[in-house]
């Protein structure tokens, strides 16, 4: 049996044998609130007609879903009067499930940042030096929301607000002033916020907070408007989001509690103990300095594998590349490797042998 459009939507409506007026109020309803109508039939035979989005019927005619039917909760508090965090709340849990790469993060569990999150980020790392490692734990894997947009941090890097703390600060000169990721007020969160600067020929992705910034240098849109789009980006360039006032941030509730351990270590010196070369970050100066070899890059729980995730000075010598001899950059980058080794093992006491270089 085949509907028209009209006599599907009063179906969903059941109002097929209601009076006229009522049967174009439901129409009318559906015009306004640009609902379709879909019709499911049964193995029985029997039809059921629902109306939604039509975003949401192309999802259904082309994953021909199974699954358990459920009814929304009706939470008293909401009833009484939605706020904007639970409305980001339920945009968020539609962005993820219905996301093309659901399935890679469809076991993860997610929790909004919260105020006294921030707070304990916020310290100083003069004396809480654990805060470099702890920090971007927190934030590797959390997904930032700005309007119906949502990006996956796949790999983030964190920078100190000082020169003595790290050598590689975001500059607070006069021309350079107007690009910092300084809090310029209060979120709802406390002093953090998402922006976009503009340096090196290069528009940076950064969350800034009192104490560093992190960089974000890998990342992947989540939102299903643009899988036919640009939705990975590797490197400092971030192109693909643009982050509203007060956009919300969901962090990853297992690379949290990863983090808050990290924050009860004031010994730490690395994120793990796994592949520490690639927790060096992409720097291109400053290699007598000892915080460029901070162990401080952190990556997403689907990013765990080190092919998903980008190359640096410090690791392109470990590239899988089908050349029997090996490339400048590749030699380059081994040199780098043992210099790392070096400063990683034996600090400020470091030295390196030049015949080393020749190997």
């Amino acid at each position: 049996m085949r509907f028209d459009n009209d006599s599907a939507v009063l179906l969903a409506c059941d109002s097929l044998s209601s009076s006229p007026r009522i049967q174009e109020n439901c129409i009318l309803a559906a015009k306004i609130g640009q609902l379709k109508p879909i019709l499911l039939t049964s193995s029985s035979g029997k039809i059921y007609s629902f109306l939604t989005a039509s975003n949401n019927i192309s999802d259904i005619l082309s994953d021909e879903p199974t699954g358990t039917w459920s009814l929304p909760t009706l939470d008293n508090s909401v009833a009484e009067g939605s706020s904007t965090s639970t409305n980001a709340d339920h945009l968020f849990k539609h962005i993820a499930s219905t996301s093309p790469i659901y399935r890679h993060i469809a076991d993860e569990e997610f929790v909004e940042l919260s105020e006294q999150i921030v707070q304990e980020i916020n310290k100083d790392w003069a004396y809480f030096p654990q805060l470099r490692f702890a920090t971007l734990q927190m934030f590797a894997g959390c997904i930032l929301l700005s309007g119906s947009t949502a990006l996956l941090v796949n790999c983030v890097e964190p920078y100190g607000r000082l020169k003595s703390i790290d050598a590689h600060h975001e500059r607070r000169t006069s021309s350079s002033i107007h690009q910092s990721s300084f809090p310029k007020s209060k979120s709802k969160y406390g002093q953090i916020e998402i922006c976009l600067t503009h340096d090196d020929n290069t528009t940076k992705l950064k969350i800034g907070a009192i104490s560093c910034n992190l960089l974000i240098t890998s990342s992947v849109r989540l939102d299903k408007q643009t899988i036919a789009n640009k939705t990975i980006e590797i490197g400092p360039n971030t192109s693909n989001f643009i982050p509203l006032p007060d956009a919300p941030i969901y962090l990853s509730l297992a690379q949290l509690k990863l983090g808050q351990k990290l924050l009860e270590d004031d010994e730490a010196t690395c994120v793990n103990q796994s592949y520490l070369f690639y927790q060096l970050r992409q720097l291109r100066s400053k290699f007598h300095c000892l915080s460029t070899y901070t162990l401080c890059r952190s990556f997403s729980s689907i990013t765990s594998d080190i092919s998903y995730r980008p190359y640096t000075i410090w690791t392109l010598c470990e590239y899988d590349s089908p050349q029997k001899l090996d490339s400048q950059s590749h030699r380059l980058s081994r040199m780098f490797q043992s210099i790392a080794s070096e400063v990683i093992k034996n600090g400020t006491a470091a030295h390196i042998q030049v015949r080393l270089l020749d190997q």
